[in-house]
């Protein structure tokens, strides 16, 4: 990748004027008004928090970067006096004036929430310091006593929802001794509404439910009253009450080729071709390109006697999972008939708009891993209806080339890497099994997916081809959980044209038979949550889990047929062998845990922890290479490069081409993220981390109970990503901080010598490291 100089000088440039004009923050602040400076909210007891409180404020200060920096206020301030509007007032953000008014809105407002909350005799009182040209604002609350719920009853006077409410725990909200809160009581009643609409009640509405409080004779308690009265109707311009009442879907009406912009620009009325399948009428005006059975089968809400709006939401998810439409709209219409059993009817109508097939995608990308340069391309197919069931085909050919260098500064070797490879997936949108299996997966119907691919990878040390096929399923249990099992990944790993001085360097390391030819006969199965929303800035949290063994049933099959184990030279002890190589046995556990936590519209900290362990045992003593942990690296501790760090506080020799593995990794980071520009970002980060052996005989690689916490790598840095919406640019600059290879007593690399040259890593990616 070729760097811009120039553009790179420019935007430093930029910021220096940046930091230097946010130093004087008042230069648009009118002379006989105050900068809003600081806004603190002072309690007098605990019972509420600061952060309850804050999003009532109506007015708050500018935004601030690393805590301290009006950076974009500083924008704003680069701008002409004369003009009213230029390049920097758009990107900048205007200086905050003091307003009597907000201040006082504010106040109203936090004691407003503070009543809701149940303290009806707290007290607000807001303090105004004046600086200079600026204003520091202090809310000082007293909270007082709150109401406490003395007593809660429920009467219900539309007795056909009594089932609704046999659901729902009104202790889980609402119980004797509680405050009273009003935000809690609303959000009772909109659980009451879900529910009611879960269990086919269409109309029903949480208007129906209302609160009686009585407070007469009582200081700081509250008797109070649920009311569930009957749905309010108008007959004859006069309101009465009617019971609720569920009701059953009749048919189901599905557009499966519906496109507004042809519905809305067509002169004439669009006459629809039908194929009715027995309640399901499809309606098209072109080639029906999808088996209306996939849309049957994506369909939730006819699994249930009458309508629910839980089913509605698992047919969208559904639909979306299918990628087959870019927009589904799913519409309900009161026939004002009914069943032969007395219930009312709905027609369900969909409006499928398809999205296109068959995408190519050509990337040619550069690559700058810790001062390698390289240059890589994928080549793309992607089919996503193959036979007119949803059926996807992903096809991929790949190719990299990377000049690496490494070594001490008399013996540095230059060398190409090269890697080239097709990968192919092909997915059906259904459990693929020898039986029936739909009643299996409640929230949404699984992928199974079948995989296969070549990879050629040529290295200073050794060239070797994995080929590897295998099948698995993956479906969501819930909103925010996922699971994938692979019942079968199989992989066959050759390894020829290895380099006699690195066969040398390990050939009485018991890391020798990780590279040897060997096959993998795998199972795994791996868990997601995430509730990360990617079109909204929020708070989320994310946890990856892996569990994945290999060899158990191939072992099980030899040691019953009393198979005779094979010797091999590269190899410390006989194996069984499948395809005539030894097939690896080992158990490794991964688990990944990371929390990104907002603080305002410029600011985000995402923290990361990492523990993965894989254990050979059986017909290996030593886990496969390729399943092994490796620190450094761009999305790793980014003091390092990829592959240069442990195991443990093992010394690599440097001349070495850098292909350090271990066998359990353990590894946490913190990263600051502020928005700047535009498209440009900022960051601050801090790793730490490493990796052991646990049978390995260079000294210091070997995990240890006793010393372990003391080989932990630490590095920090900067870094600017270019975030595109739809793809980020990063480039971080790693420094180490402490390194685990160097004596005890020295590792502290900023308190026992000077940084060098190759303290400092500088690495280019794609996405957020984490």
């Amino acid at each position: 990748m070729v760097l811009d100089l120039k553009r790179i000088y420019k935007y430093l440039l930029l910021l220096g004027f940046a930091f230097i004009v946010a130093c004087n923050p008042t230069k648009y602040v009118p002379a006989d008004q105050y900068l809003l400076n600081k806004v603190d909210i002072k309690l007098d007891t605990k019972g509420v928090g600061k952060k309850e409180l804050r999003p009532y404020l109506r007015q708050e200060p500018n935004v601030r970067i690393l805590g301290f920096l009006r950076f974009h206020l500083g924008l704003y301030n680069l701008s002409p006096k004369k003009k009213k509007e230029s390049f920097w007032t758009r990107i900048g953000e205007a200086p905050v004036v003091y307003s009597r008014a907000k201040t006082e809105r504010s106040r109203e407002e936090m004691l407003k929430h503070l009543r809701n909350l149940g303290y009806y005799h707290a007290s607000i009182r807001d303090s105004v310091t004046k600086k200079k040209n600026m204003v520091d604002v202090t809310y000082f609350v007293k909270l007082g006593a709150p109401y406490l719920i003395s007593s809660f009853d429920v009467e219900v006077k539309d007795t056909t929802v009594v089932e609704v409410l046999d659901k729902i725990d009104p202790n889980k909200l609402v119980k004797k001794g509680d405050k009273f809160d009003v935000n809690k009581l609303d959000v009772f009643r909109k659980d009451i509404k879900k529910e009611a609409q879960k269990q086919g009640f269409y109309k029903f509405d949480e208007d129906e439910i209302y609160y009686t409080a009585d407070t007469l004779g009582r200081k700081t308690s509250v008797g109070l009253t649920m009311v569930v009265q009957p749905k309010r109707v108008l007959v004859n311009d006069t309101i009465v009450l009617e019971p609720n009442r569920k009701y059953k879907i009749r048919q189901y009406k599905i557009f499966a080729q519906f496109d507004p912009k042809r519905l809305i620009l067509s002169s004439e009325p669009l006459v629809f071709d039908t194929v009715k399948i027995d309640n399901y009428v499809f309606l098209y005006d072109r080639t029906l390109r999808v088996n209306p059975k996939l849309i049957i089968r994506a369909n939730h809400i006819d699994d249930s006697e009458f309508y629910s709006s839980f089913n509605v939401d698992r047919t969208y998810s559904q639909l979306t999972q299918l990628k087959l439409y870019r927009a589904m709209n799913i519409q309900f219409i009161d026939t004002k008939k009914e069943s032969e059993d007395g219930y009312p009817l709905l027609d369900c109508v969909m409006q499928l708009t398809p999205n296109t097939e068959q995408s190519y995608s050509f990337e040619l990308e550069g690559t700058n891993t810790s001062g390698n340069l390289g240059v890589g391309s994928n080549l793309a197919y992607q089919h996503k209806n193959l036979f007119t069931g949803g059926e996807r085909i992903d096809v991929k050919f790949s190719g990299a080339i990377e000049r690496q260098r490494y070594g001490t500064q008399d013996t540095i070797k230059l060398f190409n890497t090269l890697e080239g490879g097709v990968d192919g997936k092909f997915t059906i949108p259904k459990f693929w099994f020898p039986f029936n299996s739909d009643n299996w997966f409640n929230y949404s119907t699984p992928q199974t997916q079948f995989v296969m691919s070549y990879n050629y990878q040529q290295r200073p040390d050794y060239t070797r081809t994995i080929v590897r096929s295998g099948f698995g399923y993956r479906w969501k249990s819930s909103q925010f959980s996922s699971h994938e099992v692979n019942p079968l990944d199989l992989y066959l790993v050759r390894m020829f044209a290895l380099d006699p001085d690195f066969v040398e360097s390990i050939e009485n390391l018991t890391i020798r038979s990780s590279y040897t030819d060997h096959s993998i006969f795998a199972f795994s199965y791996s868990y997601t949550y995430n509730t990360q929303n990617m079109r909204k800035r929020s708070d989320y949290w994310y946890l990856f889990t892996k569990v994945e063994t290999s060899g158990n049933l191939l072992q099980l099959i030899n040691t019953s047929l009393n198979k005779e184990k094979t010797d091999f030279e590269s190899n410390p002890v006989p194996q069984y062998t499948f395809f005539d190589t030894p097939y690896a046995q080992y158990f490794k556990f991964n688990v990944d845990l990371r929390r990104g936590q907002v603080i305002d519209k410029y600011n985000t900290l995402v923290f990361r922890s990492y523990l993965g362990i894989a254990v050979p045992y059986g017909n290996s003593v030593q886990v496969p290479f390729e399943r092994k942990y490796y620190a450094g690296g761009a999305n790793d501790i980014r003091g390092w490069g990829a592959r240069t760090l442990g195991p443990g506080s093992y010394k690599a020799n440097p001349t070495d081409y850098p292909n350090q593995v271990g066998d359990i990794k353990i590894e946490a980071n913190v990263e600051y993220r502020f928005n700047m520009i535009g498209v440009l970002e900022g960051a601050l980060f801090f790793d730490a981390g490493n990796i052991w052996s646990i049978d390995d005989n260079r000294v210091g690689a070997e995990f240890d109970f006793k010393r372990f916490y003391k080989e932990f790598a630490v590095s920090t840095g900067v870094g600017a990503r270019l975030n595109f919406d739809y793809a980020i640019i990063r480039g971080d600059l790693g420094i180490k901080l402490r390194d685990p290879s160097e004596p005890e007593g020295q590792r502290w690399i900023p308190t026992n010598r000077k940084f060098k040259s190759t303290d400092f890593v500088f690495s280019i990616a794609i996405g957020y490291p984490f």
